[in-house]
């Protein structure tokens, strides 16, 4: 069943929403710059800051350009791109938060490149979205899973979690804006899945989730036209 979509969040709400997330990566990593005396994980603390202040610096740009138009409408840079480099970025980006709440994170990935035509910040953004949800959602020592799998001429993205899970009324109103995650939390906006919806259909793809009901997990599923 196709999900409802009631896009109702101001630009002001949005700003908050977008820089939020790479701050927290930012806080994060920080944090284990502060505490650890392992040079390797300092320098991949150090590698996260600056990728999500170079992210920052490039949604801040686009909202200043954009700010008044809807997000459907935002400025989305084509470039052909491996969408593995893309889910990689993002499971670094959020290895710190992961290891603090004790969640096992992998990763299923093709060994050659899987093309997709899209702007990677945008492509980031929602796979950030879909693993910020997944994070928010799993408690402690559960899984999160991220699988590429390239199908004939689609790609599918899917972010599976061993989390709170989803009824089916929770599933038809999930990409709604200001609807607040799987179990009705009040961490957030309830931005999140509703910009990553808009943010697959203007990239020519779908978002859809899928869950047997609360406290069996979830499956959200990215699926893109593939390059040739």
């Amino acid at each position: 069943m196709k999900p409802e979509i009631d896009h109702q969040d101001s630009p002001l709400a949005r700003v908050a929403h977008e820089l939020s997330q790479p701050l927290s990566a930012i806080v994060a990593a920080t944090r284990v710059l502060r505490s650890s005396g392992d040079p390797g994980a300092v320098d991949r603390a150090g590698a996260v800051i600056e990728h999500q202040m170079i992210y920052m610096q490039s949604l801040v740009n686009d909202l200043l350009a954009d700010a008044r138009q809807h997000c459907s409408q935002m400025l989305v840079r084509y470039t052909r791109l491996d969408v593995r480099e893309v889910v990689k970025s993002v499971l670094d980006a959020n290895e710190a938060v992961c290891a603090k709440r004790q969640l096992t994170t992998t990763a299923e990935l093709p060994d050659g490149p899987v093309w997709v035509d899209g702007d990677a910040v945008r492509l980031q953004e929602i796979l950030w979205n879909l693993m910020s949800n997944a994070v928010r959602h799993t408690p402690r020592g559960g899984t999160i899973a991220v699988d590429v799998t390239p199908h004939d001429d689609i790609v599918i993205i899917a972010v599976r979690d061993t989390g709170s899970g989803l009824e089916r009324r929770e599933i038809r109103r999930i990409f709604r804006a200001f609807v607040q995650g799987e179990c009705g939390t009040p961490d957030g906006l309830g931005l999140g899945l509703a910009v990553a919806w808009d943010l697959a259909r203007s990239h020519g793809g779908t978002i859809d989730v899928r869950s047997e009901g609360r406290g069996r997990g979830s499956e959200f599923r990215v699926v893109l036209p593939s390059s040739v």
